[in-house]
């Protein structure tokens, strides 16, 4: 069982479909969901998404599964299978225990970062379906981060240029990170290679073609010009200067980024502790292990535990937060054997960082920003388990990944099959009530509201409008939420 059959391995995805199938079958629609649901969306849809962005595809997804239960179950369950799978043949396809670690780390996101991409069909039209192109792309180069010279089928970078058009029109940042990887996987084969390749460069190409699509819609001209409300980029802000900005965003960021990830830095700092045991020179190697060991026990046990907050926290945490990656850059870089594994360890570091950048300069930012990242963060640390992990503890690690896995996914389970019976109940209630041609119409609130994106709109708010919308709710009629 420690390498998988190609039976066995579809049994594995097929689990893992019929579980998020569950999720996104009883998944409430929330928030934007209702405005991408309601006519507003449609209008949007009508006029181009002119003066709002550049989402093209992200848009268009998200008004097709708020309108059709079985786009919404098809899409969202082929997908969040998807990201499993490119992160896990990232890897390798063939070891059991790096699936299963995989696994378990994607079901431990945060509970606000899960919320607001599976547990959101707005959330998840953009930012799930960004990071599966993305990794879609890593696997087609997987050559060149194996460290193979690339070798690719005639005529397969044709399809470069959909894919590469396309992944940039779901989210910004990730836009901008394909853009970096692209250049950075021509310059890497062309160093190495002294060659440059079709399919890159085509790829490269149709990136850049797919960010111009994306920003030149009308909406991010707004946002530069500093007349967008509720979006904003320090280089349009003159109250403040670019550094103290970015310093300011520096300190919103890395609880999202890292800090807030309690599950991954444990594996992360096991994982690099572990590998320093092998170190020739133990005073370094005791004092890097000392960083990854400070980190997560300060996390679990001053901040979860303690709950000890002190003037000056964020500072000081930001700059614990920069070093702990900055720890775990130099312990990949000297602690990991084999090339191939140390330079995609590095790839994937470098790439999480890449694609937290951008909020340096932009704001708001929210947990769902940091999907991608964490993605990527949590192959850092499977890169790094795996390269410690000896045959012969890989069935302990099989088991206590699996039953971890199991105990996560029953959780899951048990929280979507109440949120689907409320969905039942207020659908029904709100049916009832407007055939009773009610003035004031009471909806039962959800349980486990943590897995959900603001599934109570605020009166006078666009999604207690585009609420009543999409619930076809007079507007002289009150909606009031009910315990």
């Amino acid at each position: 069982m420690e390498r998988l059959t190609h039976k066995t391995r579809y049994v594995a995805f097929g689990i893992v479909f019929l579980f998020y199938l569950y999720i996104a079958f009883n998944m409430a629609l929330t928030q934007d969901d209702w405005t991408w649901g309601s006519s507003v969306g449609w209008e949007r849809m009508q006029h181009g998404f002119s003066n709002y962005n550049g989402r093209y595809l992200g848009n268009l997804l998200e008004i097709l599964i708020t309108r059709n239960l079985a786009a919404r179950v098809l899409a969202m369950s082929l997908f969040c299978t998807g990201v499993f799978y490119l992160l896990w043949r990232l890897i390798d396809l063939k070891q059991l225990h790096c699936g299963l670690l995989l696994f378990f780390l994607i079901l431990s996101l945060p509970a606000k970062v899960f919320a607001q991409t599976y547990g959101w069909g707005a959330g998840f039209a953009n930012y799930i379906t960004a990071a599966f192109f993305s990794l879609l792309y890593l696997n087609i180069i997987k050559n060149v981060l194996d460290g193979d010279e690339p070798t690719y089928p005639r005529g397969s970078w044709i399809w470069m240029v959909p894919l590469g058009i396309g992944s940039q029109l779901f989210i910004e940042h990730v836009t901008l990170y394909n853009i970096f990887a692209a250049a950075l996987v021509m310059l890497y084969t062309f160093i190495r290679y002294r060659k440059v390749y079709l399919l890159h460069v085509t790829y490269f190409i149709s990136v850049i073609i797919g960010a111009v699509i994306m920003f030149s819609n009308s909406g991010y001209r707004t946002v530069v010009s500093g007349n967008y409300k509720g979006r904003s980029i320090a280089l349009t802000e003159h109250e403040a200067s670019l550094v103290n900005k970015m310093i300011h965003a520096a300190a919103h960021i890395y609880p999202h980024y890292i800090l807030n990830n309690t599950i991954l830095i444990l594996v992360l700092s096991f994982a690099g502790i572990w590998l320093l045991q092998t170190h020739p020179f133990k005073v370094l190697s005791w004092f890097l292990s000392l960083i990854l060991g400070a980190y997560p026990v300060y996390k679990i046990i001053w901040i979860s535990n303690f709950h000890v907050r002190f003037s000056g926290a964020r500072i000081l945490e930001g700059l614990f937060s920069f070093v702990y990656v900055v720890t775990l850059f130099v312990v990949i870089c000297v602690s990991v054997k084999g090339r191939t594994k140390r330079n995609r360890a590095i790839f994937f570091l470098i790439s999480s960082a890449v694609l937290a950048m951008p909020f340096l300069v932009v704001t708001p930012l929210s947990p769902r920003c940091f999907l991608s990242s964490y993605f990527m963060m949590a192959l850092v640390a499977v890169e790094l388990l795996n390269s410690v992990i000896q045959p012969g503890i890989r069935p302990v690690v099989i088991r206590g990944a699996g039953v971890c896995s199991v105990a996560m996914m029953v959780m899951y389970l048990g929280v979507f099959n109440r949120i689907g019976h409320t969905t039942e109940i207020r659908n029904q209630e709100i049916k009832d009530q407007l055939a009773k041609q009610s003035t004031v119409i009471y909806v039962t609130k959800y349980r486990y509201t943590q897995f959900m994106q603001h599934s109570v709109p605020k009166k006078g708010t666009l999604p207690y409008i585009t609420f009543n919308l999409y619930y076809h709710i007079p507007k002289n009629v009150t909606v009031k939420f009910k315990s």
